[in-house]
């Protein structure tokens, strides 16, 4: 089965969204530039598709600030929790998710 067309949504902690639609899947190294480390692969719902977040794995360690936008996507997606993301933050969608 096809994926869907995707799109990349970046999320800085300060500043803009930029959403680039029909976007190849980032490389591992476009990854890690952006969210300035080793990433983190989490699922998220957004938009009511099946989406990746990236973010980066130590950023809590590194005292990243917090991501509003990004912490309100993974707890739309994971209601019970309380946890927060950090750093900035790539979510992905069909074509565009990584493997």
């Amino acid at each position: 089965m096809a994926k869907n067309a995707g799109y990349i949504m970046e999320l800085p902690v300060n500043g803009e969204a930029v959403v680039r639609i029909n976007a190849p899947a980032p490389t591992l190294e476009e990854c890690q530039k952006f969210v300035g480390g080793y990433i983190e692969i989490q699922r998220v719902k957004f938009n009511g598709e099946d989406g990746q977040m990236i973010l980066n794995e130590e950023g809590k360690l590194h005292g990243l600030d917090v991501n509003l936008p990004a912490t309100e996507i993974f707890r739309n997606t994971y209601p019970m929790t309380d946890d927060y993301i950090v750093g900035p933050v790539l979510v992905l969608t069909g074509n565009s998710k990584v493997e």
